[in-house]
Parts: C-alpha cells; structure tokens; sequence
C-alpha cells in the first residue's frame, strides 16, 4: 500500500468519527501541509499518517504536531487538543521515544489498528464473535458445541448459471472484499452456516494480517425476526455477542469497513401474519425486510453475503425481488460431498453405497457411531432413522415451541399425504403442511411456528405458482412414509390417524419396509400385534398399508400367518424375492402392478407370494416366464427379462473356479440390483451345496477387497455395497474371463 492510498484509509476513519467537524483532509496551516485537522464545537483533532518506520519520520512528523497542537491551545482554551501520530504497523520503539521526548501529553504514537479502534474495536468483537454459535454449525456429537464444531472440509461451490464455475472459499472472499454481493443457496445440511463459518475466519485471517482493513459481522438472521432495521438490528447483534460498544459496528458499516455475512434469511418469520395460506409470500416478503433493507441501505463497496435455503421462496424471481439484490448478484450453490470429499471428512476408505452426501447428515452418523466399519454396524434402516431424529431435533432449535419427535411427526404426515400423489413426492400446498401441524400439534400455527413450516427439511418448489412443496430427498420421504403405519399397528383403530391409507398410491420401498421393520422391533411390537392391525387393513381396503407390513414382517425374517394374506390393486415400484426368507409365502397379490421384480432361480413355490393377473414390467434374474413356478403366477403378464447370459445361473456355468464363480454372482446382487443391501440368507439363494459352502469365505474377502461391508437391520445380518468401488466392480463383471483385478486372484484360491 502506498503513503498516499494508507493517509486516504487513515482520514476516511477520522471522518466517521467526526462527522460533523469542520476541516479535515491535507490542509497548509502556517506555512506548513498537513495530514488532516479536525475541529469540532469541544475538541480539535490534529493527525499525522505515515507508513515509514524510521525515527527521523517521527521527530518530523512529531515536531509538527507539537508546534500545531501549541498553536491551536492557544487559539482555542476552550478545547481539548489531541495529536495522533499514526503509523501502518506498530510504532517502532525508537518511534514512540522520539514522541514521548517531545514531553506533550496531548501528542500520542499509535498503530493503525490503534487508531481504528477508537471507530470500532474491530478485534475485541472478532474475539467476541468467535464465542457464539455460526448459525446451525456445530459438533456432531451428543454435546453439539458451536465453540468446536469440527474442521471444515471443501465443498463444491457452484456458481448459478452461466458457466458453472466452481468458487472457493478463498474467492468469495475476495469478492466480498471487492465489495459485491453474493447469494449462498443449499437444502437442510448442504453445509451453508460451515462454510459461513469458515468465511469469516478467513477474512478474519485476512484482517489481522492487514491483508485489508475491512472485517466481517455475522448475523444470525434468526435472532433478528421482526426487526427490520438494518442498525438496530446491528446494536442487537453487539448486544447479544457481548460485545462492550455495539454502536460501534453502526459506525463501522456506515464507513465502509464492515463486510457483513447474513446466515439464515430461511429462518424469519414476518409478524402480524394472518394465518392465510393464500397470502404465504406476502409474508415471506415481510419477513425478510430486514434483509431488503440492509441491501439498501449498504454502501456499493459494502460486500455482503447472504444464506439460506434454495427451496425457501417459489422461485429465484421471488428471492431476487424480497431479498432486494439485483442481476449483478452471483448465486451459489452448495453442492453435497464427492467420494473423495467424504473420504477426508471421514477419514475412512469404506463408502456403503446408501450413505448421504450431505455434510451435516454423514457427520450426524458418523458422530454416533451409525457407519458401517469392521464389525457388525447399524445398516441403512437404522442410520436413516437416526437421521430423521437428529434433522427433526436440529429444525426443531428454530422453534423453541415444538419439539424434535413433532417435528418428524409433521414431516411423517406430510409424507402419508405424499402416498397419495403419482410419484408419492408430492406436491401438496401450504394448507396441507399447515393440516399436517394441526394433526400433530392439535392446534393451527402461529407466526413462530410459520418459520418452522416455511424451512422443513426435505422440501422443494413444485409450481412457483401456486408455491406447492413437493419432497426432493427420496431416502428422506421412504424413512418419514414408515411413521403413519408404525402408529397404526399402536393403535389401529385410533383417532389421531386422519387419514385414508386408500388413497395411498405406492408401497414403501426396500428402504421404507427396513425403517418400518426397525422401528416395530425397537418399539417392541409383538408379532401378533403386527399381525393384528394388516388383517384390519385389509378388512378396510388399505391394501397398500397392508402389503407395507407385510414386507416389514418379512425384513427381519418373520412370517405374519400361515393363513392367505389377500392384497389387491396396489403399485410396487420393485419388489426383490431374492432378499426373502419366504416369509411371503402366505400372501396373495391380484390385479396389481410391480415395475422391477427381482428373483434368483431356482425359486421355491411355497415360499413366495400368489401373483394373481399382475403386470410385470421387467424381472432380473430369470430369462423368461418359464423360469418361474407357473402355480405362483396366474395370469400374469411381462415385459421383458434379464438376458440368459446375465442370469445368476448364467455365471454360475461359466468356466471359473468356483469362488470366482460365488463371487461374481455376490457382486452382482450388490451392485447390480436394486436395494440398499443384501441380506446374508439372499446371498446364497440359487446355489447348490458346495457354492453355499464358498459363501463365507467369499465374503471375507470381498470385506477385505473393500467390495461388501457388513451392517445389521434389526437382528438380520446384511451386506452393503461400497459407492467408491461401483467402477471398478462394473469392470470386473463386465469381463469376468479376463478381469486383472486382485480380488479375482483371491476369489480364485477358494475350492469350496
């Protein structure tokens, strides 16, 4: 930085600090320039600026405050005269000597950073700051500390529209230096307050380094509902940080040196609300005011970086107009984790394929233990589960009113209504998510509890038209549709379950029937208790929530009745037989439709249900209809079926030893069919004796390789595959005769 571009920085926090003085700026006073003098109705300020750290500056600059400080005591007794003599970095020592041997009290030698704090304390607030939590960040662990919340790993950072860019940390910051505006966009645990966090830790690095004069403020926004007043809302913010003069950080961002990060503008709430889902974006609009005003309000040059749900408001448009920034505006989007990403925040080379990729969620597990490693873990069921607890119990933090079990319970009815829709994601609008509250909660909502509806997690904009939710997470919505039928086998004939399981349009999937499997052994339903409430589903024609347990019975290897269990007219997306014990023996399905059916040959015929007129759409595993028990498939139709060269049989023919042979058809059933994981019983289905035997052994290692790892739902052992190593296992089976790959060479030593 120059002498000239340091005295410009230097008067400019003179001027904020006397405003209305007379003076100011280099001036010639008897003869001689100087730097600046300020005069105001009870003090005159007299400064002298310099980057040079010798001691001849000092005597120079010194003697000229003296003689100016003198000149003016006299020419005004009745003010306080006061010189400052500012240096860029700390006054060296022969510096300070040089002013103390002028012996005049009123003529002091201080650093810029000296200087500045007088405007503002800018580094006892960092110190302040760096004391309360960054919006939701925190450690992962059951003590959930904002001081420590972990270390930040990169995120993909992705620039909305245009090319796409990629931005760093780093480049964030130096735009917000630069003095543009920046919108950071991403859904619940996309990692937006960490990466606020670690924002301000970098301009803070870049402040104490005097790499620039401007230092950030960070702003809970959901501490600030109902203000909209951009300095109160500051003095507030001082107030609630503990920070000793919170009209100071007023001064500071009127004059240019404050950068302000904004987190959380999903989490405010407007006040006076009607309640009138028709006027829902009105409100959002007033809710943000604040927001709107500081964009305002803010110089050009004041960098700002604003954060908050992408799903928040129904379209950009509407997030452009209510949070006031205009075209120029970058948006950002927080991508979730690569594999190589979750590697290092995990520090772990094992990656079951079912794990989330959002930071908060994968921290979440990995905090309580939840990842599959070595031994026997928690599998997909109970990891998602857990997730839902741990989402619910974080949202629940924006409202102090409601806690997190009703905060997944509104979530578990909003996915009961999802079931009604075509693809059972939705949409459904805001009286839906308002009814769905009133179930829960036995009351309609207020203008807090409007905070909480407008942000649930999971959720995106279905028609920014008439600002209809629909869910964006598919394993989310399976874990929350399990809540409805859990509480039905509780009470089945209970009048808190409102709604009409007919109208449900789609079974839970694979990982839907674990969760609702998992949840009735951890509540500790008996068998007959399950049994019980699907024979009143079917008395009632809620043939979905029927089959719905059904499936969960036979998760974790139990068969409900040997009686015939009659499901009618309901629309699997896949069902797997080959992930059965044949606990489906006694059900009958008619006139129903299964997109994917999932089989190993040979099958037995009184292990699997009764297809009766039901349409196929492709089946895996067999090469045609005459591979399957005609007795169990009356009247069907098919589409299509897996070539006879891919069949499990297939590759059981082939010229390989035998533990190659076990092996591929192991990696075949993990990586190739749908599903969360294998259970171990279905690993062995379709082999003869001495295959069976080579099953163990097999899994070693294919463990060993990182290719299958271990996790359990409810007391069944499964075995999940590794997302990193879905590549390299396509590549074996795609050329098995001549795959150079080490796990081949080991899969070879087993005779059986």
């Amino acid at each position: 930085m120059t002498g000239e571009e340091f005295e410009a920085e230097v008067l400019r926090i003179a001027r904020a600090m006397w405003p209305r003085a007379a003076g100011g700026g280099s001036s010639i006073v008897g003869g001689r320039e100087r730097d600046a003098v300020f005069i105001t109705d009870d003090q005159i300020a007299l400064i002298e600026a310099t980057t040079s750290r010798t001691k001849v500056k000092a005597e120079q600059d010194g003697k000229k405050l003296d003689a100016l400080a003198r000149d003016y005591g006299r020419k005004y007794p009745m003010h306080a005269v006061k010189g400052w003599f500012v240096t860029m970095d700390e006054p060296t020592a022969d510096q300070r000597d040089a002013i103390r041997r002028l012996k005049n009290t009123a003529i002091t030698a201080v650093s810029f950073a000296q200087f500045r704090s007088r405007l503002v304390d800018a580094r006892t607030y960092l110190d302040d700051r760096l004391n309360h939590p960054f919006g939701s960040a925190r450690a992962l662990d059951e003590v959930g500390s904002y001081r420590n919340p972990g270390p930040y790993v990169r995120l993909d950072i992705l620039e909305v529209g245009g090319a796409g860019e990629v931005w760093s940390v780093s480049d964030i910051v130096d735009s917000l230096l630069g003095g543009h505006r920046i919108v950071m966009l991403g859904d619940f645990g996309a990692g937006k307050s960490m990466t606020m966090r670690e924002v301000f830790l970098t301009l803070v690095r870049r402040f104490r380094t005097n790499e620039t004069w401007k230092f950030p403020v960070h702003l809970n926004l959901g501490e600030h509902l109902g203000q909209t007043d951009p300095a109160e809302a500051l003095m507030r913010h001082g107030q609630r940080v503990g920070f000793h003069a919170p009209h100071q950080l007023v001064r500071a961002w009127k004059s240019g040196y404050a950068v302000l990060l904004l987190d959380g503008f999903d989490e405010m709430a407007a006040t006076n609300w009607s309640g009138d889902p028709h006027r829902v974006k009105d409100a959002r609009r007033r809710a943000v005011q604040l927001v709107r005003q500081m964009n305002d309000e803010s110089d050009a040059d004041c960098g700002m970086l604003l954060a908050g749900r992408e799903h928040y408001f129904d379209s950009s448009e509407e997030r452009r107009e209510s949070l006031g920034y205009d075209s120029r505006t970058a948006q950002l989007s927080l991508n979730d984790f690569s594999d190589e990403q979750v590697k290092a925040y995990l520090q772990r080379k094992e990656i079951p394929a079912w794990l989330p990729r959002r930071p908060f969620l994968l921290g979440y597990l990995a905090a309580r233990g939840l990842l599959p490693e070595g031994g026997d873990q928690a599998g997909p069921a109970e990891g998602w589960s857990k997730l839902l607890d741990g989402i619910s119990a974080r949202e629940a933090r924006v409202e102090a009113g409601i806690d997190g079990s009703a905060v997944r319970r509104i979530l578990e009815r909003l996915a009961s209504y999802a079931r009604a829709t075509a693809d059972g994601l939705g949409p459904f609008t805001f009286d839906h998510i308002s009814r769905a509250f009133r179930d829960v909660v036995g009351q309609s909502p207020d203008e807090a509890d409007y905070v909480l509806l407008q942000r649930l997690p999971g959720l995106g904009v279905a028609d920014a038209v008439t600002g209809s939710r629909r869910f964006i997470d598919v394993a989310l919505v399976e874990t929350a549709c399990a809540g409805d039928p859990v509480h039905f086998v509780a009470d089945p004939f209970s009048k808190d379950l409102l709604l009409d399981a007919r109208d449900w349009h789609r079974v839970l999937g694979t990982l839907g029937a674990d969760v609702l499997a998992h949840r009735l052994e951890l509540g500790g339903v008996v068998l007959a208790a399950q049994r019980f409430a699907t024979e009143n589903a079917i008395d009632r024609s809620w043939h979905t929530l029927a089959f719905d347990l059904i499936r969960a019975a036979d998760a974790v290897g139990a068969q409900l009745t040997d009686a015939e269990l009659p499901v009618e007219g309901v629309w699997i997306d896949e069902l797997d037989l080959g992930y059965s014990d044949g606990s489906l023996g006694a059900l009958r399905l008619g006139d129903s439709v299964i997109q994917r059916l999932d089989v190993n040959a040979p099958l037995r015929a009184a292990a699997i249900p009764e297809f009766v007129r039901c349409s196929f759409g492709h089946v895996e595993g067999v090469a045609s209809a005459a591979d399957l028990p005609a007795e169990r498939f009356v009247g069907c139709s098919f589409e299509s079926f897996s070539p006879a060269a891919e069949t499990t049989q297939a590759i059981l023919r082939m010229r390989l030893p035998l533990g190659t042979r076990v092996g591929l058809t192991i990696l075949k059933k993990l990586y190739l069919q749908r599903g969360t994981g294998r259970r171990d019983g279905a690993l062995r289905r379709g082999l003869d004796q001495r295959a069976k035997g080579a099953v163990d052994p097999v899994l070693k290692i294919l463990q060993a390789h990182r290719l299958a790892v271990p996790a359990r739902v409810g007391r069944q052992l499964v075995w999940l595959p590794i997302r990193a190593e879905q590549p390299r296992v396509l590549r074996i089976l795609s050329a098995p005769m001549t795959a150079n790959d080490s796990v081949m060479s080991a899969l070879e030593e087993i005779r059986g």
